[in-house]
């Protein structure tokens, strides 16, 4: 293992140890004014995060890249979940990697989630 991955697995194994109630969206509905809404949502709130990005992939093969919220408090992340629609995400109940997501259900795009909306540039 080379100096670079085992500083990747020190980093990811600290974000899971500090921050280890997670919530997941959908990538294309954390840019641009959405990420200042979700920004201003948490400073007012007092929120603390970080953020990393995942591919899930559903059983019709389709990949979907989701941005996960991880918060180091169980009331912030439910806080957050109820107002933008994010969906829990512990990856060891979803493939064993966190870096991954083995969706179960059927795939559907979102355009929106609580008041987030994928930019209309991004819409096929």
């Amino acid at each position: 293992m080379t100096a670079s991955h085992k500083r990747a697995n020190a980093e990811r194994a600290a974000l899971e140890r500090e921050y280890p109630f997670q919530v997941a969206l959908q990538d294309d509905l954390c840019i641009r004014d959405n990420l200042n809404l979700i920004d201003a949502f948490c400073r007012e709130r007092g929120l603390t995060f970080k953020t990393k990005r995942i591919n899930a992939t559903f059983p019709c093969g389709k990949y979907v890249q989701y941005r996960i919220h991880c918060f180091s408090a169980l009331w912030a992340a439910e806080m957050f979940a109820t107002h933008f629609g994010a969906e829990p995400f512990d990856w060891k109940a979803s493939g064993g990697r966190p870096d991954s997501w083995a969706r179960k259900d059927v795939y559907h795009r979102l355009l929106e989630s609580g008041p987030l909306r994928v930019p209309r540039i991004m819409i096929d």
